[in-house]
């Protein structure tokens, strides 16, 4: 587990929040004023600014590399957490596919977005705010996914106290807990706390939630900038990790690429996992073969054998790299 810590200071805009802007509820961008790490501040290594990812680019599986801060600003994956898709398409590495591009949703993807902006707005009254990202990272390269977002709690900052959007979108039943191994044990049992609480309390999605994966959802489309209704965004969902694989799915069978079912072609997929309860006995576990994808664990009828939280999946790597490519491992 990593003993570096990681703070990003600066502001987040409400207004990029759908249907005002384009971001769902667990991604959004901050306008960065400074960055500090320190190697351990457990033992009071004390922070110090770095400016190790002004001009960097980060190296992931998804075409070029992505400009690590972009116009003063980084796109952040809430860590921890899924909200339902808002827009997602299946973006298969072939042209001329049909639907390839088309932007799917999920329902309560619209409901996250309002509740986030709403909830944050009414702290201040204010739609800019200051905030922190925060992460536990040993290296520069583990601050970002494959996708080049910075993975890290989102911090509000308001009268001096901290509000963590993260933790209140869990709590409230607005996302589900994912977590990665990247994770530590504490913030796992965080989540993991959080979820069981909504769960049993039926909050927000958690009283539409279904484990049943066998046939995707492909009528609801993104509707940008569109008229907020939550009623007509309340229904079945499944976990948002199924729901994007589902979409790959379901072009896939569209355009005859791939026959049989959702199930068949989970099992052909790479996604490794490790039971939950058994990850934060022991933090060194990896996939075996029997937990290599998300196949194993979706039955004969189709339906999904555990809750968001009960599994950590295993992160695909990310680089950081100079405007020559050149690996950047140091922090200053």
């Amino acid at each position: 587990m990593p003993k570096g810590f990681m703070r990003v200071s600066g502001t987040l805009d409400l207004i990029q929040f759908w249907p005002n802007g384009e971001s769902d509820a667990d991604t959004a961008k901050v306008n960065v004023d400074s960055i500090e790490f320190s190697p351990d501040p457990a033992a009071h290594i004390p922070f110090r600014t770095t400016t190790v990812f002004n001009g960097a680019f980060v190296k992931g599986g998804q075409g070029k590399p992505t400009p690590a801060i972009k116009a003063s600003r980084i796109t952040v994956r809430f860590q921890g957490i899924d909200a339902m898709e808002l827009h997602f398409s299946a973006t298969l590495p072939k042209k001329g596919l049909k639907n390839n591009g088309t932007q799917y949703r999920q329902f309560f993807g619209e409901t996250a977005a309002v509740k986030l902006h709403d909830f944050l707005f009414s702290l201040k009254k204010k739609n800019t705010l200051p905030c922190e990202v925060v992460s536990f990272v040993d290296h520069p390269s583990d601050a970002f996914d494959m996708y080049g977002r910075m993975i890290g709690d989102v911090l509000v900052i308001v009268s001096g106290k901290e509000v963590n959007a993260n933790h209140w979108l869990v709590q409230n039943g607005w996302a589900v807990p994912t977590f990665y191994n990247s994770m530590t044990v504490k913030e796992i049992r965080t989540l993991a706390g959080f979820a069981d609480k909504a769960r049993k309390g039926k909050a927000g999605l958690w009283g539409r939630y279904s484990n049943d994966v066998g046939t995707p959802n492909t009528s609801l489309l993104y509707v940008k900038k569109g008229t907020f209704n939550a009623k007509q965004d309340a229904g079945p969902v499944v976990m948002p990790k199924t729901f994007r694989r589902q979409i790959r799915y379901w072009v896939s069978v569209k355009n005859s690429l791939f026959t049989g079912k959702f199930r068949d072609y989970l099992l052909k997929q790479k996604d490794g996992w490790v039971k939950t309860a058994a990850f934060v006995k022991n933090t060194k576990l990896k996939p075996s073969k029997a937990t290599g994808n998300l196949g194993v664990l979706v039955s004969s009828k189709g339906k999904f054998g555990v809750l968001p939280g009960d599994i950590v999946f295993f992160e695909g790597s990310s680089t950081l790299v100079d405007a020559k490519g050149n690996k950047i491992t140091e922090w200053f």
